[in-house]
């Protein structure tokens, strides 16, 4: 889940007081002006997600698709600060306009409906390693617009509970931090525990999927 670190609002609105300090320290005592700053101001912000979203670019019924959900997204959006989001399988176990053409459409989908972040599912793991690699790759790479191998924007994948994961994966971090309406937020990536009796032996190459609450907890004393 996502967890938001507090920070001091309007960081510009911090000369003024400055200036105005200086002016009356001859007059107010020293004790007075080593008073403790103001707490931060609330920012309110939501998250737009999609999980186990598994490919499907077109709706699989009356709801769903990456159209529709993007559309309704950029609603959302004008509300409020946003943070866009999705928690694994995002692709594998997909109808045929994805895994036809090995998963890309559905990552490609992603970059085009502001995706930011994104964990592992047991079905990202469904065609191996190798195949991982370059959906992560894909995923981070430099857009080219709303045309080419790589539209929309690009995002990330974290992933805190795999061990061993630098010697099987690269662009992978733990968690990510972002920017939200002013407030410093991360978001901790953690993979369904039993994820690797779920995908052929071999499918985690030499990774190892530790307990999740751990993981979070560590990584939270890091951000």
């Amino acid at each position: 889940m996502p967890m938001p670190l507090p920070e001091r609002a309007h960081r510009w609105r911090g000369f003024l007081p400055i200036a105005v300090l200086a002016l009356a320290a001859v007059l107010i005592p020293a004790g007075v002006l080593a008073a403790k700053p103001p707490p931060p101001l609330p920012v309110d912000i939501q998250i737009l997600n999609v999980s186990d979203w598994h490919g499907n670019v077109d709706p699989p019924s009356s709801a769903g698709g990456a159209w529709n959900i993007s559309a309704r997204w950029k609603v959302d959006r004008l509300a409020k600060p946003t943070l866009t989001l999705t928690a694994g399988d995002d692709f594998g176990a997909s109808p045929p306009l994805s895994s036809f053409f090995d998963e890309a459409p559905a990552v490609q989908a992603e970059r085009l409906m502001g995706i930011q972040v994104n964990t592992f599912g047991n079905h990202d793991f469904d065609r191996g390693i190798a195949h991982l690699q370059s959906m992560i790759d894909l995923a981070g790479a430099p857009s080219t617009g709303t045309a080419g191998a790589h539209p929309g924007e690009p995002f990330r994948y974290v992933a805190a509970n795999l061990s061993n994961v630098d010697s099987n994966l690269t662009g992978v971090d733990p968690f990510a931090f972002f920017k939200v309406g002013g407030a410093k937020v991360a978001v901790i990536g953690i993979v369904n525990e039993e994820a690797p009796t779920l995908v052929s032996p071999g499918n985690f190459g030499t990774m190892v999927v530790t307990d999740g609450v751990t993981a979070a907890n560590k990584s939270s004393t890091r951000t």
